[in-house]
């Protein structure tokens, strides 16, 4: 029976960022687990984009958490995008910078961005709104001061997993029992691992394999799709990140023709809420394409490729991440609410920190999994 110091579960973005921190310990003895990347991998659905901002306005988890609480996170999502660029320059990956940029038609949602924007303002995060005539109406944009990007995942994840020189198993984790002394993780082909460490990052899987996180994390039904401007197209830039709708809907400027956009959730049965896989539905894609055609007054091809995913959030809605409340051997990191691939390898430099160093600074204890303790149904 094989025995490492680390097994990582997951070779998402958490899990790879994990890996390529934890060669700065001096730590040779890892094995990654996790099937095949290819469609079913949630990472390598990403619609190809990655920001320092956050799906939802800031103001709803300064209102949720507070200031402090929304200062960390806007603090840690920064730097797992610095670090992502960093990585992505590294390999050559193709990326294209841009800006966040959220949009509105609604006086309701135009109150919303004037307070975010004044928050980020005041906690040293540039913003500013301001009124621009698109088409026939009057459009509020809200710029984050945030920076984006297009980025190609799969090109710079398969550099990063070949870079790492660690055991990669292509297999599915189905059991993770501590033990005294060791770990036992099983696999679906029948096959147990030993380890001192095991970090859990393998997005929905969280659940099953820690079960007292069950409760807390909550799973939701989403999906994109590729379209391509015909004639003319917004001034926007490639690389930008727009968000439209209270983020109902979402685009990512590619190129000055091409599009990955997402949204329409609350079309699917319970918006998509507590689904156990995805699926792609043609009246959601419709209903982006006519959002943003909409919006812009720009007419959109068909779409070009289409792709159902499935994310995750805690109950409270802010990551979790670090060592397990029980049993601080067992790492989780989870739950980030549409910026996977930012969070993501923040969160795998934090784990990799308290596995070397046993703390981690760039994790803050708001993001471990201890806050959960007292939630109904978690022992």
């Amino acid at each position: 029976m094989r025995s490492f110091d680390v097994i990582i579960i997951g070779r998402g973005m958490t899990g790879l960022s994990t890996a390529r921190h934890l060669k700065s310990y001096g730590i040779e003895s890892v094995c990654i687990i996790g099937p095949n990347r290819d469609f079913t991998n949630c990472s390598s659905l990403n619609a190809g984009y990655a920001s320092c901002s956050l799906h939802d306005n800031i103001s709803r988890i300064v209102h949720g958490h507070g200031d402090e609480a929304a200062s960390e996170l806007l603090g840690l999502i920064r730097r797992g995008f610095s670090g992502l660029m960093t990585e992505a320059s590294r390999f050559d990956t193709p990326v294209t910078e841009g800006q966040v940029f959220r949009l509105t038609e609604s006086a309701m949602e135009e109150r919303e961005m004037l307070v975010a924007t004044s928050w980020l303002s005041a906690h040293g995060f540039p913003a500013a709104t301001n009124k621009t005539r698109t088409s026939s109406r009057t459009l509020t944009f809200q710029s984050d001061g945030a920076a984006s990007a297009s980025i190609d995942v799969r090109h710079l994840m398969d550099h990063m997993e070949s870079d790492v020189e660690f055991t990669i198993r292509s297999d599915k984790v189905v059991g993770v029992t501590p033990h005294p002394g060791h770990i036992e993780v099983r696999t679906q082909t029948g096959g147990k691992i030993l380890s001192q460490i095991v970090v859990v990052a393998g997005h929905v899987g969280i659940k099953a394999l820690i079960p007292k996180l069950e409760s807390c994390l909550v799973n939701h039904a989403d999906q994109w799709a590729e379209f391509e401007f015909r004639g003319k197209h917004p001034a926007l830039t490639p690389g930008s990140l727009v968000f439209a709708d209270f983020g109902q809907y979402w685009l990512s400027v590619t190129s000055n023709q091409k599009i990955r956009a997402g949204g329409a959730r609350y079309l699917r049965k319970w918006a998509g809420v507590e689904a156990d896989h995805a699926w792609l539905e043609e009246r959601i894609t419709d209903s982006i394409r006519n959002r943003i055609a909409d919006l812009f007054g720009v007419e959109l091809s068909a779409a070009s490729q289409q792709h159902a995913v499935l994310d995750l959030r805690a109950c409270d809605e802010i990551p979790i991440i670090g060592p397990m409340f029980d049993d601080s051997r067992v790492l989780v990191s989870g739950g980030y609410m549409g910026s996977g691939l930012t969070l993501g390898y923040a969160a795998g430099a934090g784990l990799a920190d308290f596995i070397g160093k046993g703390t981690s600074k760039s994790v803050p204890e708001i993001f471990h999994p201890k806050r959960l303790r007292s939630l109904p149904n978690v022992p």
